[in-house]
């Protein structure tokens, strides 16, 4: 009985390391070493893809500036006058035939000359603008300003504008703007024109636009020099405030 008992706990003893793998099983953690580091970079790319993409679209628009930048150098009409600029010279006719030098009109004035930039004559806005001017003449004149209108209007539509609202100052034809150009007074203008000044402020950076002249009034000073510089200015009350700035509004 004591043999068979001792035989039996032997058999008994390998039961509980039958299976020695069973008993200790791997750790889950350290299953795949290589999945944990990818799981946080499963998707390189895509972790690096907005920057990528940022910088390339920050290097378009800083390509773009750049050539705008350099077209804006090439170009001498692109840049507009600055107060203290040397103002560019201009041989023109006026409606009536007569040449209108600038060199001329500054020694003709005791301060300097008024040049203002209008885009049509016998509009709506460049009328109410140059008959203002025209009330204002005197007051101009007797602080030592002369005035002159520049428009790309041909000689016969100056003339006949001149009549019609009896305008005592020179109206010069500009022929393709060149004149404009070198003072800055040419750039994007809304296509619908006055009936754009009607309309909200959001609406009009959606507006279609066209190259043409900007309303822009310029002071030559007798030194040739730029004294004021205005473009792109409203007609309603231009002249106004061009009198107060020269401190004439009396």
């Amino acid at each position: 009985m004591a043999q068979t008992r001792k035989s039996n706990t032997k058999a008994a003893r390998p039961a509980p390391s039958a299976h020695p793998k069973a008993a200790a099983p791997r750790p889950k953690a350290a299953a795949n070493p290589k999945s944990a580091s990818s799981a946080k970079a499963a998707h390189p790319k895509s972790a690096v893809s907005t920057p990528v993409a940022a910088k390339s679209g920050s290097k378009a628009r800083l390509g773009k500036a750049n050539e705008v930048s350099a077209k804006a150098k090439a170009d001498p009409f692109a840049k507009s006058l600055k107060i203290g600029d040397n103002a560019p010279p201009f041989t023109l006719f006026s409606a009536d035939g007569k040449k209108l030098v600038l060199s001329n009109l500054r020694k003709e004035a005791e301060r300097g000359v008024i040049v203002f930039f209008y885009p049509k004559a016998s509009s709506t806005s460049c009328t109410k603008e140059a008959c203002d001017f025209r009330d204002s003449l005197k007051v101009f004149e007797s602080h030592g300003y002369k005035v002159v209108g520049i428009s790309p209007d041909t000689a016969e539509d100056n003339t006949a504008f001149a009549a019609k609202q009896k305008l005592s100052f020179p109206l010069a034809t500009d022929k393709g703007a060149k004149t404009a150009r070198k003072y800055g007074a040419w750039g994007k203008v809304h296509r619908y024109g006055r009936a754009a000044a009607i309309l909200p402020e959001q609406v009009h950076p959606i507006m279609p636009k066209d190259d043409g002249l900007l309303r822009s009034t310029f002071v030559v000073d007798k030194a040739g020099k730029i004294a004021l510089a205005w473009v792109n200015v409203r007609a309603d009350g231009h002249v106004a405030r061009l009198r107060k700035a020269l401190r004439i509004d009396h």
